[in-house]
């Protein structure tokens, strides 16, 4: 007799969310690595650090959003995600974010706030 506990199925939607969702953090990640690569080839300083500016402030912030938006659609709790983020993430940015894999409502806003608290 197995003692292995068994999760119910997601729903097919569900699981397409968190299949693009682990695609986009793999595909930022490797956006990330060719842009630290790019700067240090760089001749121009103005370009390497451009570069670098784009990666710290844009590329950083796009990618925390899509493990929120992950660990969010897979029902994780919040606090096993960040557990010492200095920065708070706006729930309407992480709405989009989780509405642009999977989907969303008025109401889902008010429940990636509670979820983010």
């Amino acid at each position: 007799m197995s003692t292995e506990v068994k999760r119910p199925k997601r729903p097919w939607h569900i699981q397409l969310a968190i299949h693009q969702l682990r695609v986009n953090v793999k595909s930022l990640a490797a956006e990330a690595k060719i842009i630290r690569a790019e700067c240090r080839k760089a001749r121009d300083d103005e370009l390497a650090g451009y570069l670098h500016s784009h990666r710290v402030n844009r590329l950083r912030h796009e990618s925390r959003l899509s493990h929120l938006a992950l660990a969010y659609i897979r029902g994780m709790e919040y606090r096993r995600v960040e557990q010492k983020a200095k920065e708070h993430v706006s729930a309407v940015e992480l709405f989009k974010k989780v509405q642009k894999f999977s989907w969303g409502s008025r109401r889902e806003v008010e429940l990636i706030e509670a979820w983010l608290k």
